[in-house]
């Protein structure tokens, strides 16, 4: 048996895993160059190649690493506030939305990502604003229950934080820190509602060391390309990969 065959999980070809362990590599090198779109390109990915019912769980673990390591570098610029009020939130959120997404069936999961993808990639720049503790409560928790059936929900937390008035270091660290949360919540709801993380562990460690490598490569990368000219490119290319992921979906759920 070969080191890689050690890696494979059930139902992954050797072909699929080394794609998506260069695929951490490759979105992780994007978020860190241009701040977004990582996270939901990696979801979409990992789509093309993994079990559905494995994609979501997997995914989760996957940014965990990378939102700690994130958050571990701004600790001391973290809204603590804020942080208490989301976990209280994303608790509904992760055990809801996992007791429902059990029973979806892969289409309907394919569907959902690639409707998900094509409305983060357009949708209109949110501005930040302070929020009453209530508020922040139930975004906590309809952006849990969202990352629970399409992996990635930084446009939400991002969008509540009043970045008129803190500083981008707090702007990263806090969001760092509510995805650490959320991601961390969601692992924990799938596996107690019976998703077999184990068979999985060996490629989880491969895609955080690989992810930590990207983000070394993007910090060198992120000035020799121009914001706008790489942003447009990844906004198509996402619309094609959520396209591709609708119409895989659709025959199916239309008989």
């Amino acid at each position: 048996m070969t080191w890689l065959e050690l890696l494979v999980p059930p139902g992954v070809s050797e072909a699929a895993l080394i794609f998506v362990i260069f695929a951490a590599f490759f979105t992780s090198a994007i978020t860190t160059a241009i701040g977004l779109g990582g996270g939901v390109l990696m979801v979409g990915l990992m789509s093309l190649v993994f079990p559905p019912a494995a994609i979501i769980p997997v995914h989760g673990v996957v940014q965990l690493g990378s939102n700690v390591s994130r958050s571990l570098l701004f600790i001391k610029h973290m809204d603590w506030r804020i942080l208490g009020l989301v976990f209280i939130g994303s608790l509904i959120g992760a055990f809801v939305g996992a007791s429902i997404y059990v029973g979806l069936s892969p289409d309907l999961i394919r569907l959902l990502l690639g409707l998900f993808i094509i409305f983060v990639t357009w949708m209109p720049k949110l501005q930040g604003r302070d929020l009453p503790n209530p508020a922040i409560i139930a975004v906590g928790a309809v952006a849990c229950f969202i990352s629970m059936f399409v992996g990635a929900a930084g446009p939400f937390i991002g969008a509540m934080l009043p970045t008129h008035r803190i500083s981008k270091q707090a702007l990263i660290g806090t969001i760092g820190g509510c995805m650490s949360i959320l991601h961390s919540l969601k692992i924990t709801a799938f596996g107690f509602f019976g998703f077999a993380f184990a068979p999985w562990i060996p490629f989880i460690v491969c895609a955080i060391a690989f992810g930590f490598l990207g983000a070394l490569a993007g910090k060198k990368i992120a000035g020799l390309i121009p914001d706008q000219i790489f942003k447009r490119v990844f906004r198509i290319v996402l619309t094609l990969l959520a396209v591709y992921l609708i119409w895989l979906s659709l025959p199916a759920l239309l008989n």
